[in-house]
């Protein structure tokens, strides 16, 4: 028999152990094009972007990308530093190292916290002499790489006579000496002394006027080269310091040693950015065919050629000497910034950049669509495989499954812009596709006051609503809509909500009223709004959640999981009428009937970023598309109010078995459903289905113990069913 403490036992380890990960499935889309660093070891290009890690092998032409899902701490991501025996070092803004061994492809994550408990931005490290020495944004870390697996030894956090908590944007060991590059000059001391948290150990010298100081490499005759914001300088000695300089002002970028007698330089020089060759004081531009010259951001001098990484259009490398330079490609979507998307019935993915191009992925390939260079606000998926999106300046656009596109504004539909510019401008901050296909928008400021249209897709019918209606304000935010009723969220009035009952284009019998925090709405200013698969009016405001009683006209607040921002931006209900909440720090889950609520956050999954803009449930695969800041995270997940366990059963339970005699448990269900069974601990024992059973067997084959087993069934509707298996072995 099973006493109380151990069926408690294991209710946690079913919820907290190995079933909880099959549970949650993440999968991760990055746009890597905004290369922070380039650097060469072990045969491999690596890049740290703002969306992974990318390893570029140049002699096989290959690209592979690391993401969180791959083990990665982080995607935003800083420098790489190889310590030798195929460790390398992968330092991020959000304060977290990751130590990455390239036999087996693994990760070990470390985070790194203030006094203040925010994340240490780390900016770059190097890693001689047994430690990794890593500049950051409260000084110089020193980690030791052995002692525990790995753990901080020291930090060094006022540097001389310099201020204290400075940042330190890189750090070099040379000469017996680390070198530290700050904001107010530059920081040195000898780094075996034993005494270098005493400030009074550490010296240090301005270079420049005005100069915050950024880079530090070794270059040739083993001289080091000092750079920064408003200067460079080469290091012979603490004595012998000369600046390099054309006569104008220059500005470093990054430095890497271009050849024996030459040091290469991606900077600026009277405001002209490009490569530079360095000889001595002495600096030289550099021409290359193909290069976007005013993008470069760093380099890597290696000997299979020299590469550069730019602010947004990824990494550049020739295939000969004498070749043109051209851009690698990296596989993703057009930005990291996006702000919606879904996908079409053909199984096309897309997702909308804010300032940039549209993207989309079929069957794991990605092609870019060209959108016009103006921010992009919303995104819906129209029922014909249409994406629409809504621009600031530009009103709506409608790009086609043929891949063609339109362009709706004042001049050619009902979609008018502000009253002090032409027909042709618009700004579409909210879109929202209805149970019947049609498109609703809300149209910021429109003038004349309009601010809820509608477009029917079917017969290209327009219908709007306006002060007729009863519309008393257009400083509007987002819209939704479902069966008879529409809804539009505005800055300081709370929510418009239209009922239009069984024809939107006939305003006779429309009723339309305002409900704001006299009616327990949260706020007067609406983030975001959508209807459930009951006709629920969700609403998202900066203090919270609430739902509409449509009957008694009166909003419920219903509280988020602890974790998460009350800032709601984002909701989306699923095929079972459970509710995803995007804030402004996280993604929330409530399931119907609020009997469970779980908060997922990138400190506790692999959620890209905490900044969450939209959300689409994809009816056709199950799948929770996450749209955000950092890029997109797609959530395969088993969650949801579980059917009674009285419905549901094995049989025989207890199962016993035995060697040379055959049994079967069999599961008591109505559907088809697979079956997968676990031990206590979360490991999975036998994957299955229902019409098969189970034999008692592993997956080797072989019989299992005696003891408690899990089993967890996934039914054609995505109903779950868990419950225990007593195995009795003979």
């Amino acid at each position: 028999m099973i006493s109380r403490t151990s069926l408690i036992i294991f209710l946690i380890l079913l919820l907290c152990s190995g079933l909880q990960g099959q549970l949650y499935q993440w999968q991760t889309y990055t746009n890597k094009d905004e290369i922070t660093s380039l650097n060469y070891f072990a045969g491999n290009v690596w890049a740290t972007t703002t969306g992974g890690l990318v390893r570029f092998t140049p002699a096989l032409d290959t690209i592979k990308s690391y993401i969180k899902s791959d083990g990665l701490g982080s995607v935003l991501l800083n420098f790489t530093a190889y310590a030798g025996d195929s460790i390398a070092y992968v330092g991020s803004s959000d304060g977290v190292l990751s130590k990455f061994d390239l036999q087996d492809e693994s990760f070990t994550n470390y985070l790194f916290q203030g006094r203040d408990g925010a994340n240490i931005e780390l900016y770059n490290a190097d890693t001689s002499a047994g430690f990794v020495w890593i500049g950051s944004s409260i000084g110089v870390i020193k980690f030791d790489r052995v002692r525990n697996g790995g753990e901080v030894k020291e930090i060094y956090r006022t540097l001389g006579d310099f201020g204290t908590e400075l940042p330190v944007y890189d750090v070099a060991i040379y000469n017996g000496n680390i070198y530290a590059a700050t904001p107010e000059g530059l920081a040195y001391a000898d780094y075996a002394n034993p005494y270098l948290l005493d400030p009074n150990e550490w010296q240090t010298k301005v270079l420049g006027v005005n100069d915050t100081l950024t880079r530090i490499e070794l270059g040739p005759e083993s001289h080091l080269y000092v750079g920064g914001t408003n200067g460079f300088f080469l290091f012979r000695n603490v004595d012998s310091v000369e600046a390099i300089s054309r006569g104008d002002q220059i500005r470093v970028y990054d430095l890497s040693l271009f050849a024996p007698d030459f040091m290469g330089m991606v900077g600026s020089v009277n405001s002209v950015t490009g490569f530079f060759s360095v000889l001595g004081n002495q600096i030289e531009p550099e021409s290359f065919t193909g290069l976007p010259t005013d993008q470069l951001r760093t380099t890597a001098c290696t000997i299979e050629g020299i590469f550069f990484g730019t602010t947004d259009k990824g990494i550049y490398a020739r295939s000969t000497h004498d070749s043109p330079y051209t851009r690698v490609p990296v596989p993703g979507p057009a930005g990291n910034d996006l702000v919606g998307g879904g996908v079409t019935g053909d199984g096309s993915l897309y997702a909308v950049s804010r300032r940039g191009n549209l993207a989309k992925v079929k069957n794991g390939v990605w092609t870019t669509i060209t959108a016009p260079n103006v921010e992009k606000l919303s995104a819906t998926i129209g029922d014909d495989g249409s994406v629409w999106v809504g621009t600031f300046g530009q009103a709506a656009i409608q790009y086609l499954p043929d891949g063609t596109s339109r362009a709706f504004n004042g001049a050619n539909s009902e979609l008018h812009g502000p009253n002090l510019y032409s027909d042709s401008v618009g700004v579409i901050n909210g879109m929202y596709t209805d149970p019947s296909g049609r498109i609703w928008f809300s149209s910021y400021q429109a003038s004349p006051m309009r601010p809820l249209v509608m477009f029917d897709p079917h017969d290209s019918l327009w219908t709007y609503f306006n002060q007729t209606d009863g519309v008393v304000d257009s400083n509007v935010t987002c819209v939704a809509a479902g069966l008879g009723m529409a809804a539009l969220g505005t800055q300081n009035l709370g929510v418009m909500v239209v009922r239009y009952g069984a024809d939107p284009f006939n305003h006779a019998d429309d009723t339309l009223k305002y409900y704001s925090r006299t009616v327990r709405l949260p706020s007067a200013t609406v983030n975001t709004m959508a209807f459930d698969r009951d006709n629920r009016l969700w609403v998202g405001t900066p203090l919270g959640l609430a739902y509409f009683d449509a009957e008694i006209e009166f909003f419920y607040i219903v509280s988020l999981p602890e974790g998460v921002s009350s800032d709601v931006r984002a909701l989306a209900s699923d095929s079972r009428n459970n509710l995803w909440i995007g804030t402004t720090n996280g993604l929330a889950f409530i399931s119907a009937g609020q009997s469970q609520k779980i908060a997922f956050t990138t400190e506790n999954s692999e959620l890209v970023s905490n900044e969450i803009q939209s959300l689409y449930f994809d009816n056709s695969t199950g799948k929770l598309l996450v749209f955000t800041t950092g890029g997109l995270s797609i959530l395969d997940y088993t969650l949801g109010p579980l059917d009674s366990a009285a419905n549901v059963y094995p049989y025989p339970n207890p199962f016993v078995v035995q060697t040379g005699v055959e049994a079967l448990l069999q599961f008591k269900i109505s559907q088809r459903a697979d079956v997968r069974i676990y031990t206590v601990a979360g490991d999975l024992v036998r994957t299955t289905d229902v019409n098969k059973g189970w034999d008692g067997r592993n997956d080797a084959g072989e019989l299992v113990a005696s003891g408690v087993y899990i089993y967890y069934l996934l039914g054609e509707d995505r109903s779950q069913h868990i419950g225990k298996i007593f195995v009795l072995r003979k």
